[in-house]
Formats: structure tokens, sequence, C-alpha cells
């Protein structure tokens, strides 16, 4: 049987509370019911004395402001017995001699047990009367209503305020308790939504407590589940990647090799036509056979000759390549080196590649009558920033998280591998990459180390899988 935790923890307290609140109560209420009760008596005790040592006869008067005094019946019996003055009216005729024992007539008032006259209960004590004047007794008579009456009228406020107390205490203790189970209970949802693997970042309410140190925990197990299913996602993106790269790569690239052979005849026996233009071509050529090896380094980590090379060799070679194209798209180019024109980059082709997709991706961004920026500056730590800002509207909100995944587009013919081969070509250099919207134009940033100068033709013995 499930046992909540709010009957667990707090019914156990409350019945302790409650019970302790209770128990004071009733003791407070009855102290104070005894002690008006013994105030009472003193009261009249004070009164009978003041008529044992009065040297005036008991009068009617005399005993009816007595009365007032202290709420008592008084009753002045003769000798004989017969009732001489008395507060009752009627006398009643139980009153007669012999009506009380021997043992009842003390010489300091003690009451005795109730008695009844008429339909009234009285507690009764008789005292003798031995001043000068009186001879007799007194019959003093307190009725038994009264003196409960003045016990119940001192029990009531501690009572009351205990039965007060006691339903604030349960009230405060349900609040509490509710207060906390809420709390638990939504760290309780977060966690089946994470085991249902759809938890977002939950924020709890309350004071800075242990619950909301727990919810802290939960939202960092939250976050690095979350962390490792994108890793676990994207090595299977990258594993499929793999597999169809591998392929795909042998087809394509002797088809471009035998495209490129075929412009270098061309060339051969015509040296003398559209010769920017073939250089072009074969350069783009070229460069599928690179994009083709490359691709197969989106997988599995495989070593790749880097071949270092100048800031102003990359700005040449990518604005020769992607210019023809800005021309037919109606697209401004800008390329500004700041002087970092002799800084030398790791792998110039693997650098190159990278920043050709981004470029070519900025320049479909801009569109017709757009702009695309591209900068190069030194940065602290030995690094190099290449910065490709466009004037289009910048990736799609719904992907903006995720565009550097595979498979990640927000274009109809898109396949999404451009920025996924972007990073990794830059992050296997020690580099990284990342964007922002700056205003009304989107900037795109490539930091990747810088390298010193080496002589032409000579590569360095470092693979790409090499940090």
């Amino acid at each position: 049987m499930r046992q909540p935790l709010r009957r667990q923890l707090f019914l156990p307290f409350g019945i302790l509370v409650v019970g302790a609140t209770v128990a004071v109560a009733v003791v407070t209420a009855a102290v104070s019911a005894r002690t008006r009760q013994a105030d009472a008596i003193q009261r009249l005790e004070r009164v009978v004395e003041t008529l044992r040592a009065s040297q005036f006869p008991f009068t009617p008067a005399v005993l009816a402001q007595m009365h007032g005094l202290s709420d008592a019946q008084f009753v002045v019996r003769e000798p004989d017995g017969s009732v001489r003055a008395t507060t009752l009216d009627p006398v009643p005729t139980e009153l007669g001699s012999g009506r009380f024992s021997a043992n009842e007539v003390v010489d300091r008032l003690t009451l005795a047990p109730s008695v009844q006259v008429g339909d009234v209960a009285y507690y009764a004590a008789e005292l003798p009367l031995t001043t000068g004047i009186e001879r007799g007794t007194l019959l003093v008579l307190l009725p038994v209503r009264a003196l409960r009456r003045l016990g119940w009228s001192a029990a009531w406020p501690p009572l009351a305020a205990g039965a007060i107390a006691s339903l604030a205490v349960l009230l405060m203790a349900r609040s509490i308790a509710g207060r906390f189970t809420r709390r638990l209970d939504a760290i309780g949802g977060q966690v089946m939504q994470i085991a249902a693997g759809s938890a977002d970042r939950l924020v709890l309410e309350g004071p800075d407590d242990e619950l909301r140190k727990l919810a802290t925990a939960v939202n960092t197990v939250s976050d690095q589940l979350r962390q490792q299913e994108r890793t676990v996602r994207q090595t299977e993106r990258m594993r499929l990647v793999a597999q169809l790269s591998s392929g795909l790569a042998h087809q394509l690239r002797n088809a471009a090799s035998g495209a490129r052979l075929a412009v270098q005849l061309v060339q051969r026996r015509h040296p003398d036509v559209a010769v920017r233009e073939l250089d072009v071509a074969l350069t783009q050529l070229k460069l599928i056979e690179d994009h083709i090896k490359r691709l197969l380094a989106v997988g599995p980590e495989r070593g790749t000759t880097l071949r270092p090379g100048s800031i102003e060799d990359l700005f040449r070679s990518v604005e020769d390549l992607v210019t023809p194209m800005a021309r037919h798209s109606g697209v401004a180019l800008e390329f500004d080196a700041h002087g970092a024109d002799s800084r030398w980059v790791p792998d110039l082709e693997g650098v190159r590649a990278g920043l050709l997709n981004v470029v070519m991706n900025g320049m479909e961004a801009a569109g017709r009558g757009g702009t695309v920026s591209v900068e190069a500056a030194a940065v602290e730590g030995g690094a190099l920033e290449i910065r490709v800002s466009d004037s289009g509207p910048g990736p799609n909100p719904d992907i903006a998280e995720r565009i550097f995944e595979p498979f990640v587009t927000s274009k109809p013919e898109g396949v999404g591998l451009g920025l996924a081969y972007v990073r990794r070509t830059i992050e296997q250099l020690g580099g990284k990459v990342s964007w922002r919207r700056e205003g009304e134009r989107t900037r795109f940033t490539l930091v990747v180390p810088e390298t010193e100068p080496v002589a032409s033709g000579t590569t360095k013995g470092v693979s790409a899988s090499c940090r």
C-alpha cells in the first residue's frame, strides 16, 4: 500500500503538536476553573465571616445584600430549627431541623455534598451563630449551577485558544506538506520526462533548500543525457555519412579526374582560348577531388597530410573560385585580410574547403543585391580568425542551434552536410567554428591555430586527426 510522504512526515508531527496543544489547553482550563471556583468560595467565606462577626441582627435586608455579593442563598434558623430569616422565596419546608448531620456543623465554611432544594441543587454548609446578638445556625447554600458556571467561564478561553491553535497547526502542517509534496511531484515528473526522453529544464519554485539542490542535480542529469543523446545521434549520422561516402567516393573521384584530364587536354591543344575560365574549371575539378577525399574524414578518423599556406593564397584562391558565381548571382564580394596576408594556416586545402563552403552559403543567403564580406585577423593565443558575414536573414530559428550537425538543413534541395564538414575540418586542425547575428547581418567565424611559414612545396608530417 502506498504511503504518501505527506502522511509519513507530517501526520505524526501534526498529531504530536495537536495533542500537546490540547493537553496544555485542558490542563490550563482545569486549573483556571478550579482557581475561579476557589476564589468564589473564598469570597463567600469572607462574607460569612463578616456575618458571624457582625453585631447587627440578620434581617432579610442584610441577607439580601450578602446574596448580592456572593450569589449564595442564606438561611438563619433558630435553635429550635425554625427559619427566622432567609433569601429564599418561598421558604422551603425541607430546611427544617435535622436536615444536616452533626459533622456538617463546622467552625469554618465547608461545602457539603449537593442537596436539592426545590428544583435547584446546592452545595450546603451550616455554621453556628455564637455572637451576643444572634443564636442558632446560619445555613449557606451555593447553587451548583452557579459554581459550575464560574468554572466554565474560566475554562472556555484556554480551551478555545487551544482549539484555535490546534486548527492553525493542522492548517500550517497541511500547507507545508502540500508545498513539499508539490515540489517533490514536480521533481518526480521531471524524472519521468527524462526517462521518456523529452525533458525540459525544471524551474522549481520555493526557497533555496535541499529540494532546490535536488532539482538542480536533476537538471544537470537531464542536460548531460541530452548532450549524450546529441552526441550519439551525431555519431550515428557520421557513421552513415562514412558509409555513403565510401560507396560514392571512388566513382565520383574517377569522374572528376576524367573531367580534369579532358580540360587539361583542351588547354594543351588550344593554349590561347579562355585561359582564365579553363584555369577556374581545373581548380574547381581539383577542389571536387579534395572534397571527395575529405568527405571520408567526416566519418572515422583518417590521417591526412597537412599542407600549410598563407592567408593571401587562401583568399586569392577562394576569390577566384567564387567570383564567377557571385557575378552570376548579383552578389557583391569583399575580401580584406587586415594585414594578416603573411600569416599562415596549418592546412591550406582544408581551411579553403571550409571557407569556400561558408562563403557559398553566405552568397546563397544574401541573394541578388546582397553583400558578402570575408575578413581575417590575428587574435590572442596564436590563432587566426576568419570572419564571413552576409546580408541574408540568417539560419532558420527552428534549426539555428543545430546547424553544425549532419543532415540538419532548411533547404529543400539541401543535404545538411556542408557545415558539419566545415566544423569537422576546422576542429581537426585544433580550431573552432561559431556563428551569430549582428544587427542585420549573419557572421560565421572560423578560428584556426597559426603556423610557421614553410618553404614552397613542402608539407608538414602531421595527420588531420591530430590536434
